[in-house]
C-alpha cells in the first residue's frame, strides 16, 4: 500500500470494494468484472484468494476511459 503523509490510500478512500459491489457501482455483470481482472484491464488488489477494488483507483479509471467531444 502506498503511503502518503502518513496515510494509506485506503484508508483516504475508505473501504475496499468487492467484485459483487463493484459490478452493482459500475451496471456491469460479476462476469465481466472478473473478465477485466483477468485481462488487467481494471485496477485492483489481490487479499489472499480475493480480489478487491481501490475506490480511488476505480474512480480513475472510469475517468480514463471517458471519450473526449471533438471539438469544431
Amino acid at each position: 500500500m502506498n503511503k502518503q503523509d502518513g496515510i494509506s490510500r485506503c484508508e483516504v478512500s475508505g473501504k475496499l470494494l468487492n467484485v459483487s459491489e463493484l459490478s452493482q457501482r459500475l451496471g456491469v455483470k460479476v462476469k465481466t468484472v472478473y473478465c477485466w481482472v483477468h485481462a488487467r484491464q481494471i485496477p485492483y488488489v489481490k487479499v489472499g484468494r480475493l480480489v478487491k477494488f481501490d475506490p480511488l483507483d476505480i474512480s480513475q479509471w472510469v475517468e480514463s476511459k471517458k471519450v473526449r467531444l471533438i471539438k469544431d
